[in-house]
């Protein structure tokens, strides 16, 4: 009787434990849209200098930010994080301009002056649709591309890198995948944003760049996809740095270590 009574115990707890890893798992699958995107008011009118705009259906576009650099070879996408919008990274696109690129700043939709409302599927075809415009409309070489997605928006640029060709990526602050920034150990299957899938298939030089203090994506993060990446792959683990100041903290050596990198996939 006791032995059976013990089973039954082991029994609930079990079917407790299943119970509530589906339900984390149905709500976090389903619920990714509302909790990866929270825009911030726009911090930029529809007059701002260097505003530009992409059509992504037949109703909606996409706002950027452009900046040319007559003698640019690069062209960068860039891919922001969550709660900030282009027109907040003024000072740092204005930054990457100058090292001698041309930048293409991207708000997703429902960001900034972007049409529509945010989405993991719908982001992903906001950066396809301005590499798409970039390449079949400007006739850029898809060599000269490179796409830096910064948090959030490493999962907007690695799905598109693996199916594209592109000259270099930029991997800033990146999350291996959506679950495993709420709960570390892998226990999910199937993931609404699997970087940890896409980096495996991408052909071009990649940079990481991570934070050895983010509290928001730590950094292992950052290492287990670097260790998943295909060569040829480089690293700036930065110490002392978290998450949203990263770039402002380390000025002087992200820009130095971007240009670097710049400087040595030319020569492929």
């Amino acid at each position: 009787m006791r032995k059976n009574k013990s089973v039954w115990i082991l029994f609930r707890v079990g079917r407790f434990l299943v119970l509530l890893w589906a339900a984390i798992f149905v709500s976090g699958f389903f619920l990714a849209n509302h909790m990866a995107f929270i825009p911030p008011s726009p911090s930029y009118g529809p007059d701002a200098a260097g505003l530009a705009f992409v059509n992504v259906t037949e109703s909606e576009r996409v706002a950027m930010l452009v900046f040319e650099h007559p003698e640019a070879r690069f062209h960068v996408i860039h891919a922001h994080g969550n709660g900030e919008d282009i027109g907040q990274l003024r000072d740092v696109f204005e930054t990457y301009r100058d090292l001698g690129v041309n930048v293409y700043a991207v708000d997703y939709r429902g960001y900034g002056q972007s049409d529509g409302r945010p989405g993991i599927g719908r982001a992903k075809a906001d950066i396809r649709a301005v590499y798409d415009e970039l390449t079949q409309v400007r006739g850029v070489d898809p060599a000269d591309i490179i796409l830096h997605g910064r948090s959030l928006g490493t999962a907007m640029i690695l799905p598109l890198a693996a199916e594209v060709s592109v000259g270099g990526l930029i991997l800033e602050s990146a999350m291996i995948n959506g679950f495993r920034t709420v709960i570390p150990p892998p226990l999910f299957p199937l993931d609404p944003i699997p970087n940890h899938r896409h980096i495996r298939k991408i052909d071009a030089p990649v940079l990481f760049i991570h934070g050895e203090e983010d509290g928001v994506i730590p950094v292992w993060h950052g290492r287990k996809l670097y260790d998943l990446a295909p060569e040829p792959k480089q690293a700036f683990w930065i110490p002392d740095v978290g998450h949203n100041d990263l770039i402002f903290t380390a000025w002087d050596a992200y820009w130095e270590r971007i240009g670097e990198f710049l400087a040595e996939i030319s020569e492929f």
